[in-house]
């Protein structure tokens, strides 16, 4: 089993809005060795009587490789679409909270209470 690495974006052939992908496997039992990912090819086929039948996996990645993928898609600027995940939020309000009291602090105002 090959531990997998994905780098992203770091292709001097990139266009338009295609971000490039290389993925590549270094054996554990042999340091020397590394499997170098090949393009995904996507194939057409009816969906004919299959109902809502998941598409087979095309491949997998451990946690920490995602989390590497998730990574590497951040360091060159992509971000979720969301606004932000519940630990993010909070963390965002639990600031403003404390700016503000420092604030009302400072300026030796007694904070409204909510």
């Amino acid at each position: 089993m090959f531990e997998l690495r994905v780098l992203v974006g770091r292709s001097s052939f990139s266009w338009g809005n295609e971000i490039p992908f290389a993925v590549y496997g270094i054996d554990p039992q042999n340091p020397n060795a590394v499997a170098i990912g090949q393009p995904i090819e996507m194939k057409s086929e009816e969906m004919k009587g299959t109902g809502n039948k998941e598409p087979p996996v095309c491949f997998r990645l451990a946690r920490s490789a995602a989390q590497s993928l998730m990574d590497e898609l951040w360091s060159i600027g992509c971000r979720p679409n969301e606004e932000g995940s519940p630990g993010q939020l909070a963390a965002i309000r639990s600031h403003l909270e404390d700016m503000r009291a420092f604030a009302f602090k400072k300026a030796g105002v007694e904070m409204p209470r909510k």
